[in-house]
């Protein structure tokens, strides 16, 4: 029996790709050229976001034009000492607040069941619910936690309708 060849077309040529705001036009990475001048832009764009709204680390990364430098978005907030910066108003992207042991204000106790005055046992002991400056000044502006499951982290109640979205922000080449 002839043995038959099939004919396959060439592959198509891979189409170029498309301009990203994580890349340059030649395709190169974003380079953060002047820290100062990227922190004034953090600054600038978190000044944007309303009270009683909240917003990501990445969002505002991927506004300035690369989600790839949320971690600097974080650092530059972590150092922001002007009073007209909201920089509670940015969390991270689970919806909570990532807080550290200096940013603690209050320690309230909740008790899980009565004490015994005979005996103290382990699950008699009080729980510790730790808030920080960042969850009262949300708070003040209406926004809720809630605490879900076993987690001790509290996650901002109906965190996808308080998520601010950026509205497409022009940007220079560098960041």
């Amino acid at each position: 029996m002839p043995r038959t060849t099939t004919r396959h077309a060439a592959p198509a040529p891979a189409p170029a790709p498309s301009p990203s705001k994580h890349a340059t036009q030649d395709g190169k990475p974003r380079v953060i050229s002047d820290m100062g001048e990227f922190t004034d832009s953090v600054y600038d764009l978190v000044k944007t976001v309303p009270a009683g709204h909240v917003t990501t680390y990445g969002d505002v990364a991927e506004a300035l034009g690369s989600k790839a430098v949320a971690r600097h978005v974080g650092w530059a907030l972590g150092k922001c000492w002007d009073a007209d910066v909201p920089w509670w108003r940015v969390i991270n992207s689970a919806g909570c607040v990532s807080f550290r042991a200096s940013d603690i204000v209050s320690k309230k106790s909740k008790s899980k069941k009565p004490s015994s005055k005979k005996r103290k046992r382990d699950d008699d002991k009080d729980e510790v619910e730790t808030v920080s400056q960042q969850e009262t000044l949300l708070a003040a502006e209406g926004v809720t936690f809630e605490t879900q499951g076993n987690m001790q982290k509290r996650r901002v109640r109906d965190f996808d309708d308080l998520r601010y979205q950026f509205p497409d922000v022009e940007f220079d080449e560098q960041l």
